[in-house]
Formats: C-alpha cells, structure tokens, sequence
C-alpha cells in the first residue's frame, strides 16, 4: 500500500487547519461598505487566519461602467449572470461589479490593490476574478516593485507580508456573488504613506485632514451644473483666486541668488587671468586696450591680415526674442511673461526678474560685438556702450557679470579670427631678395651666384623663426582660452 499522500488539484495549497471564515450578508453596496467597516473596527483573534466573506442578495445593483451604460443608469447581479451568446460581454459585466467592490473596499480601509487574475470557473459557469495588495509580498513582481529592474539594484518600494488578496467570486449555479476579504494592516495606507504636500502646493487644501475617510476626488471642472450640491468646493476656489495678489519677494531665494552670482565670478576670474587685457565694463569705460603688437619684420603684411577677419566675419545670429523671465528660464519651468512679476513666480513667492527689455531685444547680444571696435581707428563709438543698458531700471549686479561674461565670450571669438588670421599663408616677397639689390663685391661680381642667394637665405632664416614662435605662442593661448572656457560650461551645466 502506497503512503504517499494524495495528488492536490493543480494550482490550489493545502488550507490551513486554524483558518476560519466571517460570514456576512449584505442586501446593497452601502450595506457592504456598513459590514466591511465594522469588521474592520473590531478585528477577529487571528486576524492571519481569518478572512471575511460578504455575499450579496441576488437583486443587488451597481452603478454601471460598461460600454452599454446610457441603456441602464445601473447594472444588477441578476444581469451579470444571464448567459449571453459573447462570453466577453459576460465577463465585461462581471468585472465592472467586481471593480465597484474593490473601489469601495479601498476606500474603507484605504490601501490600494490591482488586478491579478481572471478566470472562467466551469462549475459556476462564471467568472472569478483576484486583487493584490499593491505593497503585499504575493504581488512583488510587478514593475513598481523593481520587476525587470538592472541587475545590482535594490527594488524602488519595499513590500510586507499583509497577505492581502481580494477574491470576487460570482456564481451562476448558485446565483450568487461572494467577496472574500483578508488583509493584514502591518503597513501604512496609501495616504499615510504620502509625503507631505508643500507650501505651495494646490492639492488637498480645501479636504479636512481626518484621516484615509476623507479623501476625496476633485471634482472636475466640465460639470458646472453640480455646483448647488457642492457648494463647500466652490467657495475655497474663490478665496484662492482672490487672494492670489502680488505677493512680497521672500528671502528663500537668495542663497539661490548667492550661489549663481559667486558662480559668475568665479568665471570671471578664469577669464581674466588670461594675459590679454580684459574689455571696460559699461559703468565706467576705461580706455580700449591696445591692439596685439604685429610681427617686427613684416609690419605692413601682418596688419593686413588682421584686420581683413575682422571686416569679412560673420556677425553672430540674433537671438530670438523670448518671454519667460530668467528665473523661470533656470528652472526649465512654464512662464507666462508677466511683468514686472509673472503669475508661476508669483505663485512659487520668489524672486522675478527679467534680463532682457520688453522688445525682446538682448542688450548683451550687442555688446558682444563691441570688442571688434578698439581695432578700428575710424570709429569712434567707444564712449556709447554705457547706453546700452535698459533706460528703466539700475543694472544689478547679475547683470554686470553677465555682461562681462558675454564680452569675454566675444574676446575669445576675436582672439580665434586673428588665429585663423595668422595661420593663413601670405607671399612674403622680401624673403627672396633680388640678387642685384644686394652690394656686389668688386673683385669677381658675377663668378659666385650661389654665395650671394645662401647669404639672402641666411638672413631670411631669423625672420621665418620669428614668425613660427609668434604663431606657436598665439596657439598656446587659444588652446588656454578654450580649456577655460569649457571649464566654465561644465560649471554652469553643474550650477543649474
């Protein structure tokens, strides 16, 4: 005789020998959320081995989600139940009742819970359907719980041993519709697991704070007919709408401020330990620094290709004008352009302001070009910078840096054209002397050609050296003006 124990069916475990059942009858969908509360509210002695059962009268009805709704305002359990020539359409009625059972358990005992299965059961010739606890151990394998993450990963939420599973069980045979209920509370609600909402926040202001009961949906704003049935809604909406006026500028901002103008000197003292001479600021224009010296030999040839860059390049592209304020432009945050104050900076009660005037014109996009202008003689608009300031307000201190900074950026791009400058090739005539401009010795003029062209090589030799180290030099500082300004990017790209 063979002692092995008999085969189970597949798919279903042993029941436990202390599991025990609360059974509970329930005529309508407010009599389920009544029973389900009050077991709740007095727990049984071994809540891990006890689960509730709800069943319903069989002329129960809900309210209906189907495609079919404008048909009937609500669906019944009787309907549910009725075969029908599409499967499908059964089954789409079932589970429409089963989600308005698993919406009001979650609002009673306020966890939240999905969908895990559906099957159809031959021997009730219906269909079942289960829900898992979101934070439960039974449902770990879902994408919220780190399902599919990277291998060496934590999961992205813990999960706890609840064993919280809801089963809704409908019944042809029997003509009856079955809730099972089992959940252990060893964790927080989905609310108390919320974080707080911020100051600024405008969600759940106007809901009373007593406790997973009151959250509430809000209601939306295509259904103004409603408001003589909501009218405690209605009235904290207009308090907020007026009492949104010009708010004062706090000081929260300020270690924000802080941090971007010490940012913005920081490059600034990058860039001005560069051997060039710096360019005047607008407040007070000291003279324009002198042009680099040309090379001593060739005078007349290395000014030529100075200037010419400086007549032919191309003026940089105009910036398109922009609305957003500068705050808002750092955050990468919606602005409507309000001024002097826009709405989001109003909201956030922080500090607005804007860096370019109200035409959209830049002022900095002009002074870029500035620095071209102490090469040129015949123009004399030095003195005129100062003008380029907006007329209404004071520059701050933001403003001034980032003006300089902007020249800075248009003394790099010069310092790059004289580089391209230098580096073209120019017919050098006097490198090649004629032989005849040369003083001919009187003994034997015309015996020794090759003599008198190796002496004109011999002194043309210090010159071609000048000029390589001129151009090996020039390279060298703008390879350390690049570096440098790549290191200012990466600060700026870190800062915000």
């Amino acid at each position: 005789m063979d002692d092995r124990p008999a085969p189970l069916a597949r798919g279903r475990q042993p029941r436990s020998a202390l599991a025990k059942t609360v059974c509970l009858e329930v005529s309508s969908l407010e009599a389920f959320e009544t029973a389900l509360r009050q077991y709740l509210d007095e727990p049984p002695a071994q809540p891990e081995h006890t689960e509730a059962q709800l069943s319903f009268w069989i002329g129960t009805t809900f309210p209906s989600l189907a495609a079919d709704a404008a048909a009937h305002a609500r669906l019944s359990i009787v309907d549910a139940l009725q075969p029908t020539p599409d499967p499908k359409l059964k089954m789409a009625r079932q589970r429409a009742i089963a989600k308005c059972c698993v919406d009001a358990i979650q609002r009673i005992d306020g966890y939240r819970y999905s969908f895990h299965n559906c099957w159809n059961s031959r021997e009730d010739d219906s269909f079942r359907f289960s829900y898992y606890c979101n934070d439960s151990l039974l449902n770990k394998d879902r994408a919220a719980n780190g399902k599919g993450a990277k291998l060496g990963k934590r999961a992205t939420k813990p999960v706890y041993d609840c064993k919280g599973v809801l089963s809704v069980k409908f019944s042809a045979t029997k003509q009856a519709l079955d809730v099972f209920y089992k959940h252990l509370p060893i964790h927080k609600t989905y609310e108390e697991r919320a974080p707080p909402p911020r100051k600024d926040a405008k969600r759940r202001k106007c809901l009373p704070a007593t406790g997973p009961d009151a959250v509430a949906q809000p209601a939306p704003p295509s259904q103004p007919a409603d408001a003589s049935h909501e009218p405690d809604v209605a009235r904290p909406r207009k308090k907020k709408s007026t009492a949104t006026p010009q708010p004062p500028r706090p000081s929260n901002t300020s270690l924000e401020s802080d941090l971007r103008a010490q940012s913005l000197r920081s490059l600034l003292e990058l860039i001005q330990t560069d051997p060039t001479p710096p360019e005047p600021g607008p407040p007070d224009p000291p003279p324009p620094p002198p042009p680099p010296p040309p090379p001593p030999p060739h005078p007349q040839h290395s000014f030529i290709p100075s200037s010419l860059p400086l007549q032919h390049a191309p003026a940089p592209p105009r910036r398109r004008p922009r609305n957003s304020c500068d705050v808002c432009k750092a955050k990468k945050t919606k602005c409507d352009g309000g001024r002097p104050v826009c709405n989001t900076c109003a909201d956030k009660k922080r500090q607005c302001f804007y860096s370019e005037p109200l035409g959209g014109e830049d002022p900095f996009v002009h002074h870029a070009h500035q620095p071209h202008q102490p090469h040129q003689p015949h123009q004399p608009h030095q003195p005129r910078q100062p003008l380029q300031a907006p007329p209404t307000r004071e520059l701050t201190e933001y403003e001034k840096m980032k003006r300089e900074l902007e020249e800075a950026k248009a003394r790099i791009q010069e310092l790059e054209q004289e580089k391209r400058a230098s580096t073209t090739p120019i017919p050098t005539p006097q490198m090649a002397p004629d032989p005849q401009s040369q003083p001919q010795p009187p003994p034997r003029p015309q015996t020794h050609p090759r003599r008198q062209d190796s002496h004109a090589q011999a002194q043309a030799l210090p010159q071609q050296q000048q000029q390589h180290q001129h151009q090996q030099q020039q390279q060298q500082q703008q390879q350390q003006q690049q570096q440098q300004q790549q290191q200012q990017q990466q600060q700026q790209q870190q800062q915000q």
